[in-house]
């Protein structure tokens, strides 16, 4: 959905989070969820900033963002992950982490990059 502006400033990104959550009785079971990831207003500036300094476009920033997404979604966010499908008792290597992915939508933090900037930094959208 459109992203949504809070006192705090900063952007909200919906993210959607992927585990395979490998067991001791060798089985793997894949979960889903979604979450909404907060950036803060000044984070989300500096990045814009240092697009900017480095004559950088909006997919610079884009690429920060989704990064950072990547780097702190897990810790700050808390999905309930369901379960989708079944456990698969099958034969694999012992492990306890798992495979944990997120993925965002890049056209969303796009959109929500450049309405930020618009409504609190009009001097800078034309130099994104």
């Amino acid at each position: 959905g459109p992203a949504r502006h809070s006192r705090e400033g900063g952007i909200v990104i919906h993210v959607d989070f992927s585990a395979t959550e490998y067991g001791r009785a060798s089985y793997s079971v894949r979960r889903h969820g979604s979450e909404s990831f907060r950036l803060g207003a000044e984070d989300l500036m500096a990045m814009v900033q240092s697009a900017i300094d480095d004559g950088d476009g909006r997919d610079k920033v884009v690429e920060a963002v989704a990064d950072k997404v990547e780097e702190d979604a897990w810790g700050a966010c808390d999905p309930s992950l369901n379960d989708s499908g079944d456990h698969d008792y099958s034969e694999h290597q012992e492990s306890e982490t798992g495979d944990n992915e997120t993925s965002c939508d890049r056209a969303e933090i796009r959109r929500a990059v450049l309405a930020f900037v618009r409504e609190r930094h009009p001097e800078l959208a034309a130099e994104l």
